[in-house]
């Protein structure tokens, strides 16, 4: 009886735990004076987002599509639905930016992790050309491979941005089967064709990104001065 008593105590002290902090959470929700909230869109696998130069936001999803909510409508048709994708564990679609010319050139960059023929996995990044709301059809050009994926699939790094020289920061994450030139996590700057400058590890540099054990899910790259945030 005592024992039955004591485990019933436990079960009720959880349950009541549990409905504390969610009451709790839902009181911290509460917006600063002037703000209001409008849901966008539901029922998504969102992985990432990125506000575009012209007011567009392009959500990503982990299986490849990015969808585009645009003067607050979720668009029926996709920008673009990725093919040869792996969506297991942390994989997927991952990570999205803008050409610093997007407005004359309509370049998107996307980072993903592609299926190869031999069924070896690589995150790779492309570059698709917007055509208004969808990317023009047969503009696809891959950027970038990492080399191949261990089996793992977590820490897939997936951050892009375009810094003050208008060179593209990414970080990609450790969990390949050979590193990268040095081992650990990478931050690597490259010509928005492709072209590598140069790659660092996770160390404390002046002026450059410090990556952490795991993976850099998002950092900020300052326009004005080239400090990376993580």
């Amino acid at each position: 009886m005592r024992h039955t008593f004591t485990l019933s105590l436990r079960v009720c002290f959880r349950i009541a735990s549990f409905f504390y902090f969610l009451t709790q959470a839902s009181a911290q929700h509460v917006l600063p004076s002037g703000f209001a909230e409008t849901r966008l869109a539901q029922n998504l696998n969102p992985t990432g987002m990125a506000i575009a130069p012209d007011g567009r936001v392009f959500l990503l999803q982990k299986n490849g599509q990015v969808r585009i909510v645009k003067d607050d409508v979720l668009l029926t048709a996709p920008f673009v639905t990725l093919t040869n994708i792996d969506d297991f564990n942390e994989r997927g679609l991952l990570g999205i930016a803008f050409d610093p010319n997007f407005a004359q050139n309509g370049h998107v960059y996307l980072y993903y992790t592609h299926i190869e023929a031999n069924n070896a996995r690589r995150n790779r990044i492309i570059r698709v050309t917007a055509s208004g709301d969808v990317a023009t059809a047969g503009s696809q050009a891959t950027i970038f491979d990492t080399d191949v994926l261990t089996s793992a699939g977590n820490h897939n790094g997936g951050a892009m941005q375009f810094g003050a020289d208008g060179k593209l920061y990414i970080a990609t994450g450790e969990h390949r089967a050979a590193p990268l030139g040095v081992a650990g996590d990478q931050r690597r700057r490259h010509h928005p064709d492709g072209q590598p400058l140069l790659q660092h590890r996770r160390r404390k540099q002046p002026g450059h990104l410090r990556l952490g054990p795991a993976q850099s899910v998002q950092f900020c790259h300052s326009k004005r001065d080239g400090t990376n945030f993580r």
